[in-house]
């Protein structure tokens, strides 16, 4: 069986029916619980720790990050259970395995001691219309889309809390510089400085910078081989998950080890389903879509930007605009300075 199944720190040759402990990551399992317990570390700061001294994760993702030490901290393989329906709570249940465990009881019982003294805090939810540019800004460095992040304020001017709006680079990693983008981040209000700045002179920059998709059939064409592309990669994971069940009837494989592998394709499947009901839409929507100028949407934005509001903005920019490029920059007394290079329209005609 696949060692993507297996927890951190074990390993299973083919034909093996017990995983056995894999010593070099047995000792980052060891380590991670002993920061924990024994430094007080965060899960966030264990991650960073791991990830600058250059630590592999079991699946070679890019990084470690604070879910994957949770989900560590709460397994009870370390001790040499074996869980069963894991996504079903009323049926959930842990027996003892066949395989050496790696931690002691008594230091898995402190963290989970420790664990469930962590409060709770719900996320607040906050309208999305006031970062309106998220989704269409592109750094002009690395490609990277960018991402937006939410903080407040206060100032004695302003004693009461003041929420502002930034964005930074999705490649941004201040954990490890070296595969990091250098792009600084910006403040939404700088950014909608820069971009007003560049519709004043948008009819100076539209034949240098501003590119026109005059070729809507052949969009269409192409998202209608990716919904096919998309049914036929579901066909084959529905076959796999059957074969999978098939494996778990001949007693080929554990039942945890089915519901693990079960876990990584009903991701895939939410994955490409969520691909695919976009595709569709996308479809319907082109295929309903009248004909317009770049010249009539150049005109709207010039006289109407000013006019709209967040969420107005917002619809416009996910209406019509694919790509805005912005560059930022940081010049003396540790100010940025964004400005926008390029910007490309989404399913436009030219008449």
């Amino acid at each position: 069986m696949a060692n993507y199944s297996l927890s951190y720190g074990y390993v299973k040759d083919a034909g093996q029916k017990v995983q056995t402990i894999q010593p070099d990551e047995a000792k980052i399992v060891r380590d991670i619980f002993s920061m924990y317990i024994e430094k007080n570390m965060s899960m966030g700061k264990i991650a960073k720790t791991l990830n600058q001294r250059k630590i592999p994760t079991k699946r070679n993702a890019k990084s470690w990050d604070a879910g994957t030490i949770r989900y560590m901290l709460d397994n009870p393989t370390y001790i040499g259970k074996v869980r069963y329906s894991l996504t079903d709570e009323d049926n959930y249940f842990e027996a003892d395995g066949h395989h050496e465990p790696i931690l002691s009881n008594e230091i898995f019982t402190l963290t989970q001691d420790k664990l469930k003294n962590i409060p709770q805090y719900a996320k607040t939810k906050r309208p999305k219309e006031e970062n309106y540019f998220c989704g269409v800004l592109v750094c002009s460095l690395c490609g990277g889309k960018y991402t937006t992040h939410n903080y407040t304020v206060k100032s004695h001017e302003n004693p009461k809390s003041v929420r502002n709006s930034s964005y930074r680079c999705s490649n941004k990693k201040y954990y490890n510089p070296e595969i990091s983008c250098q792009a600084s981040g910006i403040t939404h209000v700088k950014l909608e400085a820069a971009f007003s700045e560049y519709i004043k002179n948008i009819d100076d920059l539209a034949a240098n910078d501003i590119e026109p998709d005059n070729d809507t059939a052949k969009k269409e064409r192409d998202l209608l081989e990716y919904i096919v592309d998309c049914e036929k990669k579901i066909a084959v994971l529905a076959e796999k998950k059957k074969q999978l069940m098939e494996q778990l009837v001949n007693n080929d494989i554990s039942f945890d080890e089915y519901k693990n592998i079960l876990g990584v394709m009903n991701e895939k499947f939410d994955s490409l389903d969520g691909e695919l009901t976009r595709a569709r839409a996308d479809v319907a929507v082109m295929q309903d879509m009248p004909e317009i100028s770049q010249q009539d949407i150049i005109a709207n934005l010039k006289e109407n930007w000013d006019l709209l509001n967040d969420k107005e903005r917002m619809m416009f920019l996910e209406r019509f605009v694919k790509k805005l490029v912005v560059r930022i920059e940081k010049v003396p007394k540790r100010l940025c300075v964004a400005t926008i290079e390029k910007l490309e329209f989404n399913a436009v005609t030219a008449k």
